[in-house]
């Protein structure tokens, strides 16, 4: 049969979540672009044949605000609202959505059931790969002047010679702790996951030879025994940390199926899980893989790098799963299946890590990525997947003005960085630096402003052994805090404030005090003021500890979303919501004698807030200014970086950038708070996401309307028109998602013809 020849700017081998990313990203930069998989579908462990849920950095609670946008959480928000069913693994449909985004694009080309078999090299570059489509039989040559390994099991680099790692590295190799005193072949296994669905009669335990009876067995399935319903799982059916996952792949699915309906069996056994009327009605055609091969870039990240928090000049994407390092024995180990090793902010990832060193044309994005075996813990997520698949995308497309991926990575670097965040993304410590960006040279009005508040009362929380509120201070100086107490024991108490800078976000252990301050709370119910008279304080956030000599003292709650207010409890031996002692902290005191509150409802549920102590304090925090939506960054972080109107005022609202001389706009894009404290994407639009919006501008024929947007529920929008020379742009909300009472914006971008497509 003849070879089919196709031609592209950038071949992507590998659909999986990273793999989409890049190959959008790439086609939207205006490359043409190949994307070759080698399923029948597209989102690899997301996909309607394997059906994990995407995670990322935000998704175990310990991070506010981290939750991962970008082309990654577009997917994410639309696999949310449009193929999500009973349980956040019940993505039925999520393939064919990620085709439709694929087919939709003008510049990028899909070849689906394609194996890559073969790499055509000339020296350090990839000339082209050869492929067979199994439900074709037709065989491609796939030529490309760069090429992107999302493949998982980096297939592209191992056929074009690149040096890759594997295994869990010796301990002395990058100094670090959690790995093992010598280099072993073991690495995380393989999973297969199953649904369930309850009838209304019995169904029988499956009887097949092979399951095997595990009561016999001293496992940790039986030694931790579930005693409740199991509609679907499991992510701790795991086989093959111990043999080739590559290699021996189809006896590690055996294994797997041997393994689920074995289970299976001893759930359908127990009475307490009350499984007598349910079956099996979703089963993973192939294993979900957490590890195989890992190739060498010019960096390679390390457990160091992660829990120092190293910052580098080429960062492009961030990463917070803990580093959940999976026992090798999987499913067969007694002891636990994983240890999650935290650590105390969100790191960075280096563009370095992000192409391979042997060869001069291809990127790397997933869990191939230039990682060691720790490492590997934490970024393999899918969401941080996807972010790697769009910065390498990104990146691709300054590839021709070098030729090389080093090259691009060393010479462009702040280019890369700067598209990445005009596109919505975000990059820690990276701010908006982008020369064509119109609203960095604009005055920002708004018609108010909202200060630091905290909302309504909504229940009474013991202080206990204390309770920590961290917020940011802006008026240089903060003189009181008050608190609204109730106070049971009949007498009157002494409460305790220590005021104390804050490290990190999720950090909230002492250090310095900068001031500290008593105050008597009467008996019942009252105001709490603490004289703090704390000067000479930097815009930023800080924490106040709060005891009591008494345990029968409660504060005032609000289950009210404050953003840029965080909260914490304090436990003088360390936190018992850890019965399987699973989480370690890595660079804090473990175990942690603070723990930042996290509600683990709002997974999946926006209402469902973190309760957060009720407070007011003077000078008040102008912490919403109009003006955070040209300082650069475009979600919360340390301070809240967006603009509030004043709740009282209702809506409508406005927010307007004006210019001293007329300014020629063709581009308008607005990011809204789209709750990115959220683990998860919301299913429906958030209340504090801008529903209904005008943009208008003034021009010298008078006001033009360039955009009337209603039932808005994107986090970032782009409004393109034809050129329009205006002094000042007017951006009037109208109406919040889900009663909303104030209306936020994020950032506000201006672009002219004169910029960057």
């Amino acid at each position: 049969m003849a070879v089919c020849e196709i031609d592209s700017d950038l071949c992507v081998v590998g659909g999986g979540i990273a793999g989409i990313c890049a190959a959008l990203a790439a086609a939207r930069g205006g490359l043409s672009v190949v994307l070759v998989q080698n399923r029948s579908l597209l989102g690899g462990n997301a996909s309607s044949e394997i059906r994990q849920h995407i995670g990322g950095a935000g998704f175990q609670g310990h991070f506010p605000e981290a939750r991962e946008a970008g082309i990654v959480g577009d997917l994410w928000s639309m696999l949310r609202r449009k193929c999500y069913r009973s349980n956040p693994n019940d993505y039925a449909e999520s393939s064919v959505l990620f085709w439709d985004v694929c087919r939709r694009e003008r510049n990028l080309r899909l070849f689906l059931n394609t194996q890559v078999l073969e790499v055509e090299k000339e020296g350090r570059e990839i000339i082209s790969i050869c492929g067979l489509q199994g439900s074709t039989g037709k065989r491609f040559r796939f030529r490309a002047k760069q090429f992107a390994d999302c493949s998982g099991d980096a297939v592209l680099a191992y056929l074009g010679g690149a040096k890759f790692l594997a295994g869990q590295e010796a301990r002395e190799e990058f100094g670090e702790s959690l790995a093992p005193p010598e280099r072993s072949d073991f690495t995380m296994g393989n999973t297969i996951l199953f649904q369930a669905e309850k009838l209304d009669c019995e169904v029988p335990a499956p009887d097949f030879e092979w399951i095997e009876d595990l009561r016999g067995r001293e496992i940790w399935w039986t030694l931790h025994p579930p005693s409740a319903p199991m509609e679907s799982g499991c992510w701790t059916f795991e086989y093959g940390g111990k043999l080739d996952t590559i290699l021996d792949a189809e006896e590690i699915y055996e294994e797997l199926l041997k393994i689920v309906y074995s289970a299976w069996a001893d759930l359908k056994r127990r009475p307490e899980c009350g499984m007598e009327n349910y079956r099996i009605s979703f089963l993973s055609a192939v294993p979900g893989k957490r590890e195989s091969r890992r190739v060498i870039g010019d960096y390679i990240l390390t457990q160091n790098d992660i829990v120092q928090t190293r910052r580098f000049e080429d960062d492009v994407l961030y990463a917070g799963w803990s580093l959940d390092l999976h026992n090798p024995d999987g499913f067969y180990g007694k002891t636990r299946p994983t240890t999650f090793y935290f650590f105390p902010e969100i790191h960075s990832v280096p563009l370095r890590c992000l192409y391979a060193r042997d060869l001069d044309n291809l990127w790397l994005a997933g869990r191939d990525i230039s990682v060691t075996h720790v490492a590997l813990g934490g970024v393999r997520l899918m969401a941080s997947c996807g972010l790697a698949g769009e910065a390498v995308g990104t990146a691709a497309v300054y590839f021709s003005k070098e030729g090389t991926c080093r090259g691009t990575s060393r010479n462009h670097i702040k280019s890369i960085q700067q598209d990445l965040l005009r596109n919505g993304g975000f990059i820690p410590g990276v701010r908006n630096q982008d020369p064509d960006d119109l609203a960095r040279i604009a005055e920002v009005r708004a018609t108010s402003e909202a200060t630091l508040c905290t909302g309504e009362h909504s229940e009474w929380s013991p202080i206990n052994d204390g309770v920590g509120i961290a917020f940011p201070v802006t008026a240089g100086k903060l003189e009181t805090l008050t608190i609204w107490v109730k106070n049971e024991s009949g007498s009157p108490s002494v409460l305790t404030a220590r005021l104390q800078p804050l490290r990190t976000i999720r950090d909230f252990h002492p250090t310095e005090v900068l001031s500290e301050a008593q105050a008597v709370a009467s008996a019942g119910v009252s105001t709490v003021e603490f004289a703090l008279g704390a000067n000479d304080l930097a815009e930023d956030i800080y924490m106040v500890h709060l005891f009591s000599e008494r345990p029968d003292i409660h504060v005032s709650q609000t289950r009210s979303r404050v953003t840029g207010v965080h909260s914490a409890d304090h436990f003088p031996h360390g936190p018992t919501n850890d019965p399987h002692g699973w989480g370690q902290e890595l660079g804090m005191p473990n175990p942690p004698r603070w723990v930042r509150r996290f509600n683990p409802r709002r997974v999946t549920n926006p209402m469902d807030f973190h309760l957060t102590p009720r407070f007011a304090v003077h000078p008040a925090s102008h912490c919403y200014r109009a003006s955070n939506v040209k300082n650069g960054v475009n979600r919360p972080t340390r301070l809240p970086n967006l603009w509030a109107s004043d709740p009282v005022d209702g809506l409508p609202q406005e927010i307007s950038l004006h210019w001293g001389e007329p300014v020629l706009v063709e581009e308008v894009r607005l990011i809204f708070d789209a709750d990115m404290d959220l683990a998860m994407p919301s299913r429906e639009p958030v209340e504090v996401m801008a529903a209904d919006y005008v943009i208008d501008v003034e021009t010298e024929a008078g006001v033009r309307r360039l955009a009337s947007v209603q039932a808005n529920d994107r986090r970032m929008t782009v409004h393109s028109f034809a050129p329009v020379k205006t002094q000042a742009l007017r951006i009037s909300i109208t109406r919040m998602n889900a009663g909303g009472s104030n209306a936020r914006l994020c950032e506000i971008r201006c672009y002219g013809p004169q910029s960057r497509n």
